[in-house]
């Protein structure tokens, strides 16, 4: 089991809750329901030696097929490579393991940075290994592109990233709402889509006014 704190704040202040008096999710919130999954897809790295690893904390066996991509200077793909997995019932094992120290010159750290994913049926999680620290790497500009559209009972937001995104993170100007997922790394040339039940919306009176309001930040954006 787990104890969380904190989740929510009672009254309206800052702090290090996840969701706000008001019920919106903070960047924590996304970030706890991805490290608490129950299949999950994590890195341990010691570095420029990396163990890709899944944990299946379900009763059940899973299958499904692990990625990565190794991008130097110039977003240049280094090394790449896939692998089937099964994985019993409550096992946690390294999967892959990968060593880049005859790969990535220590020059080249600051624009290295290696980008995984686990894909099991049509569920897709990933994640980013960089080989420094944040403040030390060299953030390309995104160049992140965004179209938003209505289906139904949703709004659906499609982002495209033509460069490395780190963090990219949807907001609302006025209004509030939930994304099904926010905050997330993209690599060049990946797509994300996100949906925002309408049910989850105030003072957003339509998809006109979901465009006007949608706000974006990424780290890259903070880092240049």
């Amino acid at each position: 089991g787990m104890m969380l704190w904190q989740l929510n704040d009672c009254w309206p202040v800052v702090s290090w809750s996840g969701i706000d008096y008001y019920g919106r999710w903070k960047a924590l919130q996304y970030f706890i329901r991805r490290f608490y999954e129950p299949v999950l897809v994590s890195a341990q790295e010691q570095g420029t030696e990396v163990s890709l690893w899944i944990s299946n904390e379900t009763k059940l066996e899973c299958s499904g097929r692990i990625y990565w991509k190794l991008y130097g200077k110039g977003e240049k793909i280094l090394d790449e490579g896939s692998k089937a997995v099964v994985m019993k019932a409550g096992e946690s094992l390294p999967v892959v393991q990968l060593d880049y120290s005859g790969v990535i010159k220590e020059e080249e750290k600051r624009q290295a940075y290696l980008f995984f994913e686990w894909e099991q049926g049509e569920e897709r999680k990933s994640g980013t290994v960089l080989f420094v620290l944040p403040r030390e790497f060299c953030f390309p500009e995104p160049e992140l592109s965004v179209e938003i559209r209505e289906t139904g009972n949703d709004y659906v937001i499609e982002a495209a990233a033509r460069h490395f995104v780190r963090a990219a993170g949807f907001d609302t100007s006025e209004g509030d709402c939930i994304f099904s997922d926010n905050y997330f790394d993209l690599p060049p040339g990946g797509r994300r889509v996100i949906k925002v039940d309408k049910g989850s919306c105030r003072h957003i009176s339509d998809l006109e006014d979901l465009k006007k309001q949608l706000t974006v930040r990424t780290l890259n954006d903070v880092m240049r």
